[in-house]
């Protein structure tokens, strides 16, 4: 477990690429697609995302895949009502500031 995080009136998505995967000849291949190479986008292994609509948090969560956990981190820190747990290939695990505080002591 990550975090936990009671929600109230709030929307959340999960997209990873740790259950639904293959490799092959050492690369990992998934559904998460980078539109700019179309190949598996691979910044993030994980990323959640909470804010008022699924339709947003759905969105949103396929950003860090593509963009990279720091340009996707600098957009949901810029949403007043976006907040975001990401999980780097290497197993970091990085925080919106709103979340920040729900950091395991460890991890600030």
């Amino acid at each position: 477990m990550i975090a936990r995080i009671p929600l109230e009136d709030s929307a959340i998505s999960t997209s990873g690429d740790y259950e639904r995967y293959f490799e092959e000849n050492g690369v990992r291949y998934h559904h998460i697609i980078d539109p700019h190479t179309g190949h598996s986008a691979a910044k993030v292994r994980s990323a959640t995302v909470i804010a008022p609509t699924a339709m947003r948090t759905d969105g949103l969560s396929k950003t860090a895949f593509v963009l990279g956990p720091e340009k996707a981190l600098e957009i949901y820190n810029r949403l007043p009502d976006v907040d975001a747990i990401l999980v780097t290939p290497a197993g970091k695990v990085l925080y919106s500031k709103n979340l920040e505080a729900a950091a395991p002591a460890t991890q600030h």
